[in-house]
């Protein structure tokens, strides 16, 4: 397969480039083409292009039902084919032309075949702008990072009370450390042993 940095349609799908010469004159009053007669009853063409949908795709084959083929509901369903293999394998926008999509027949590699399932998926919107990326003077993320610097939290040291002890947070001095109390058994233990050393 073609490599997607080199593909023919990088430049030519950026915002700038006049997208209504790519594709040639929409007629409307075109026979449906035979892919779509499987369809159903309900399919034609549309009178006019809906105002909103992506430039990227080929006006001859958007198509509209009459009423909605799942729901029922008598309203305008704008439809497409579907888009083909190579177009969703690189996760592009395929123009949906038949025989071949315009990202293949532009290609130049007599290897790429242009393939396709029958059926149809619903008019994709148009297209979003793509984000700006912040430059290192934005004072985004980026400018935080060329300071190259981080910020490192130090500790004060634990204060000490007059009598030695060290002084809690709250500001009361530590208690000191408690004896440990001796068991009865270690007593009676001392005991017998100094019985013994006497005798």
């Amino acid at each position: 397969m073609g490599d997607i940095s080199s593909d023919p349609l990088s430049k030519s799908d950026s915002p700038q480039d006049p997208e209504e010469d790519l594709f040639q004159e929409w007629n409307p009053l075109d026979p449906l083409p035979e892919y779509t007669r499987a369809w159903g009853p309900d399919i034609r063409r549309p009178s006019e292009l809906p105002a909103n949908f992506d430039r990227r795709i080929d006006p001859a084959h958007i198509f509209v039902f009459s009423r909605h083929p799942v729901t029922g509901i008598e309203k305008d369903y704008y439809v497409t084919p579907r888009p083909c293999s190579y177009c969703t394998k690189i996760r592009q926008v395929c123009s949906r032309s038949r025989p071949l999509c315009r990202r293949c027949s532009v290609s130049g590699d007599p290897h790429r075949v242009c393939e396709w399932e029958d059926g149809w998926v619903k008019l994709p919107g148009p297209r979003c702008p793509k984000p700006k990326l912040k430059t290192a003077g934005s004072g985004g993320k980026e400018g935080k990072a060329s300071s190259g610097k981080k910020k490192t939290r130090t500790l004060a040291p634990t204060p000490l009370a007059s009598g030695g002890s060290r002084v809690h947070e709250h500001g009361s001095p530590e208690p000191p450390h408690k004896r440990r109390r001796t068991s009865l058994t270690e007593v009676w233990t001392g005991v017998f042993l100094l019985y013994c050393g006497q005798s």
